[in-house]
């Protein structure tokens, strides 16, 4: 909003320098221009009151190369009898209250050592100039002469303080307009921070009501809606948390039932089934905790973290390596990141011959990546896998005793450190996992 501000402003004062100097663009236009019958007046009103002896020096002093005047005997403009020059003098007469007979105005060439052109630089303007050259009847004797010569780009001294005060007001108004506009800024960038916090952490911070009307409304409908999305997570998952509690009895009642089934065909197949029903209460509780972000973050090593998930998983017979730095302090949810990195170490055992979790760091954020040489994912179904309860084949999934639920968990940690999870077939074969967490 400053910067659209600030540009406006800009804009509109080259805009508002062009149409003052596109104002200028003829000798008619520039001699009757109201910075040019200032001028002569107030050399007019000065040399009247000025001694004849210091009346050089006063010349000396207003001259320069656009602005050169003389005071002669006789004037140095004849009676022209061009239409501009009659438009000009008829003009200055009536606008400087001077009889007729007391301007005269005539079209010349302009050379170099007229007027004060000496003091301009050899490539200022090219002589000869075709110019006018108006002379003034001075009450004291004599005549003031001044030139007006094709100048519509140069900036002279009424441009700049025209360029000046209409600066200053645009700088006024301008910092009025910016102030404002930060005020209103405000009221946003606490809803835009709210709302990324409750993104990364389920934190439910009330905003302040500020700012206009409508903004209001929408910070009123933001923090009713951070709150019942909270409370809705809440009581869904407490709800899940007793149901998966309170089938843990009855399942194990089951099972102790079964146990005592006389026929072993129908035995092995209770026990199956009542197995499935405990991972899958099991899993759908972790995915719960995964989505969970109550956890605090903690500053832990990230590199030990992954050798003592991989040594882990090595002592139950399954394979895993580590390679990265020794060591990587980093914030994160420990639990629910040793979480999310056993499912990816236990899919890449399941669906391949092992898992390589690797750590690096990338743009501030730290990748933790787990990769298999296993057939990999159907690029068509990669971003389909990490959806809750996404199989790609019921079959393999059954076969494996998985319900879709693993790279769903692992996606649900990410997001709650505030990153992503990244899906991408390797090759020849395999799948790479990269989970970005970044810093903040």
């Amino acid at each position: 909003m400053t910067a659209v501000v600030v540009a406006s402003f800009v804009v509109l004062l080259a805009i508002l320098t062009a149409l003052e100097m596109a104002d200028q663009d003829d000798l008619v236009s520039w001699a009757g221009h109201a910075s040019t019958v200032h001028r002569l007046w107030q050399a007019r009103q000065a040399l009247e009151h000025l001694p004849p002896e210091r009346r050089e020096a006063f010349l000396a002093a207003t001259s320069f190369c656009h602005e050169g005047y003389t005071v002669t005997s006789e004037p140095a403009a004849t009676q022209g009898t061009e239409r501009e020059a009659v438009q000009v003098r008829t003009e200055l007469a009536a606008r400087l209250r001077l009889p007729e007979g007391g301007v005269q105005v005539d079209r010349v060439m302009l050379q170099r050592e007229d007027f004060a052109y000496a003091r301009c630089r050899p490539d200022e303007m090219r002589f000869p100039l075709s110019g006018l050259v108006i002379s003034i009847r001075l009450a004291s004797g004599g005549w003031l002469n001044a030139e007006i010569h094709p100048h519509e780009w140069h900036l002279h001294s009424e441009l700049v303080a025209w360029l000046m005060r209409s600066g200053a007001a645009f700088l006024v108004v301008g910092l009025a307009a910016v102030w404002f506009a930060h005020r209103l800024g405000r009221p946003l960038a606490r809803l835009t921070e709210a709302a990324q916090q409750f993104d990364a952490g389920r934190v439910v911070r009330t905003v302040p009501r500020s700012g206009p009307e409508d903004l209001r409304r929408a910070i009123d409908a933001f923090n009713a809606m951070q709150q019942r999305i909270a409370d809705d997570m809440t009581r869904r998952t407490q709800t899940l948390a007793a149901i998966g509690h309170d089938l843990r009895s009855p399942l194990t009642a089951l099972r102790i039932q079964a146990e005592l089934v006389e026929d072993p065909v129908l035995r092995a197949e209770l026990i199956r089934s009542i197995d499935k029903m405990t991972r899958m209460a099991a899993s759908a509780l972790a995915y719960l905790q995964g989505e969970s972000r109550e956890e605090p973050r903690r500053r832990v090593d990230l590199a030990a973290l992954a050798r003592s998930e991989c040594a882990d998983h090595v002592a139950m017979g399954q394979v895993a390596s580590y390679d990265g730095p020794a060591s990587l302090p980093w914030p994160v949810r420990p639990d629910a990141l040793a979480r999310a990195l056993r499912n990816l170490i236990d899919n890449a055992n399941k669906y391949a011959s092992g898992a390589c979790v690797t750590l690096a760091i990338e743009g501030g954020d730290a990748l933790l990546r787990v990769s298999d040489t296993g057939p990999g994912v159907p690029g068509e179904d990669l971003p389909r896998v990490v959806e809750p309860f996404a199989r790609l084949s019921a079959a393999r999934e059954a076969a494996h005793g998985g319900f879709g639920l693993g790279l769903a968990i692992v996606r649900a940690v990410a997001e709650g450190h505030g990153g992503h999870l990244e899906l991408a077939n390797r090759s020849p074969s395999g799948l790479l996992v990269t989970m970005r967490l970044p810093l903040r």
